[in-house]
């Protein structure tokens, strides 16, 4: 069965074409069937084949490689044609990632043919050729990635109606976002826009197109468990959360604490004040400080430590840019670091990754003595980050949102990466302190003065737990034999 034909072509073979490739998609999950995973009749409107096809204009860009992209290399094979920018924290790389795993269920199923993917730049001035090629890359080697001059990207995205529009660029960092269209433009063989569909970008309206493409690989019983996360208001009930856990009404807060000490077996005795009736909220509980001594750091031997305590969710190299989450699902350090420059001393590195239960101390520290020289701070969904979720969610930890500490050390550059989850009400920095907690609608940057931390000094605190991601350059030393999935870790033990 030939999915994708180049002749002959009638005024709904867009559609049909759209339609088959998501439901294949579908099938090959196991997920048709589901009324709550699947809804037909959502993708029917979401996949729209215009009354007549619009011919693409004459232009050159340049792909990532150096070479021309023109209008005839979208001739003689069906082609989906995205505009975004490698910066782009979340659109794009859910899009990329979405149209990656449908490529890989029509490998999987045996289809004839393939359509070509091609990601347009509209942010020339950032992403050259070696940018646009490790971005594009790390989500499929055979998509296309490219770019030209403003002037012709202006005129071709006016021809197929897409628009964009760059930002201003930020006073102290210079970082600037861009809004751009998340519409996928279906190109027929012909060269001729035939229709559109927009991908499942929408962080409520969409989620249950979502939910289906991102659980290709997850188990059925963790999928399940899953699922209705896309659906909740995440930053709302995050919201509440926050104004809840701030209550100094005793009467409500003391039975709160005292009934979350039991129920997760939090141990106060370590704590710098260990009775409920000492602490003035549940934030303030929550963000608890230590008794003195209570966390040794490891000798100096050790050049790295542990930055909290948790559970190892997972550790090893970092295979070029692709950090392994679970089985089935990696990201890139690009997404996770909000930037492919950023992500490139860490290319063939380590990393750690750390969960934060309910019971444990929830204030972050640094790893190792250095300066912190830049903070990122990376809008995103607030995903629980259990183990359950690690193994549901692609990408999971490259989509929340998250702060992103940059250190310099006298061994080269280390990363850490606080993760925020649903209810996580925020994460504060010390040199940014409690009234910086939250990212605004686009990534921000901040240049740290070089603001020193010993190793074992704090860094910052989660309001509510998360996750904790380190990174390391490929020289640095391997992690400690001791270290494993699932080893339970305390803040100061040796990570190397």
């Amino acid at each position: 069965m030939h999915m994708i034909e180049s002749a002959p072509i009638h005024r709904h073979s867009g559609r049909i074409f759209l339609i088959i490739v998501i439901a294949l998609a579908a099938i090959a999950t196991g997920i048709v069937g589901s009324s709550v995973l699947f809804d037909r009749t959502q993708e029917l409107r979401a996949a729209r084949a215009f009354p007549e096809p619009m011919p693409l204009p004459e232009f050159e860009l340049r792909t990532a490689e150096g070479e021309a992209l023109t209008r005839a290399d979208f001739e003689g094979q069906w082609s989906l044609l995205f505009f975004g920018f490698t910066n782009c924290p979340d659109i794009c790389p859910d899009t990329l990632a979405v149209l990656d795993a449908v490529m890989g269920d029509l490998e999987t199923m045996g289809a004839d043919s393939k359509p070509q993917v091609v990601f347009v730049s509209v942010d020339p001035e950032r992403d050259d050729g070696e940018a646009l090629a490790d971005y594009v890359e790390w989500f499929n080697e055979d998509f296309v990635g490219a770019t030209g001059p403003d002037e012709t990207l202006r005129e071709l995205t006016r021809s197929v109606g897409v628009t964009y529009q760059l930002g201003e660029p930020d006073a102290d960092s210079g970082y600037y976002s861009v809004d751009h269209s998340a519409s996928i433009m279906i190109v027929d063989p012909q060269g001729r826009i035939f229709g559109r569909f927009a991908p499942p970008l929408d962080r409520q309206g969409h989620c249950r197109r979502r939910v289906r493409v991102d659980a290709v690989s997850a188990p059925i019983a963790a999928r399940l468990r899953a699922w209705p996360q896309y659906l909740l208001p995440q930053k709302g009930l995050t919201a509440l959360a926050w104004r809840l856990s701030r209550c100094r009404w005793r009467a409500f807060n003391q039975p709160f604490i005292r009934l979350f000490v039991r129920l997760f077996g939090v141990d106060l005795a370590e704590a710098e004040r260990g009775h409920p009736a000492d602490y003035e909220c549940f934030n303030d509980f929550f963000t608890r400080s230590l008794a003195p001594g209570a966390r040794p750091l490891a000798d100096d031997s050790h050049r790295l430590v542990c930055p909290s305590d948790g559970t190892v969710s997972q550790l090893g190299r970092i295979d070029g840019e692709r950090i392994f989450q679970a089985k089935g699902f990696d990201y890139s350090a690009a997404e996770l670091l909000a930037g492919a420059e950023r992500a490139r001393a860490f290319r063939n590195g380590r990393f750690v990754t750390v969960y934060l239960a309910p019971r444990d101390y929830h204030r972050v520290h640094s790893p190792v003595a250095g300066r912190v020289v830049e903070e990122v701070r990376v809008p995103g969904r607030l995903f629980s980050v259990s183990a359950n979720t690690t193994r549901a969610v692609p990408r999971l930890f490259a989509r929340n949102e998250r702060m992103v500490a940059l250190l310099e050390t006298e061994h080269g550059p280390v990363a850490v990466v606080m993760v925020a989850a649903m209810l996580v009400a925020g994460i504060e920095t010390v040199w940014g302190g409690p009234d910086d907690r939250r990212p605004g609608p686009d990534v921000r940057t901040r240049a740290v003065d070089g603001f020193e931390l010993d190793r074992g000094d704090e860094l910052g605190r989660f309001h509510w737990g998360s996750t904790v991601i380190v990174l390391t350059p490929k020289d640095f030393p391997d992690w400690h034999p001791d270290l494993a999935p699932q080893a339970r870790v305390r803040m100061g033990q040796a990570l190397t």
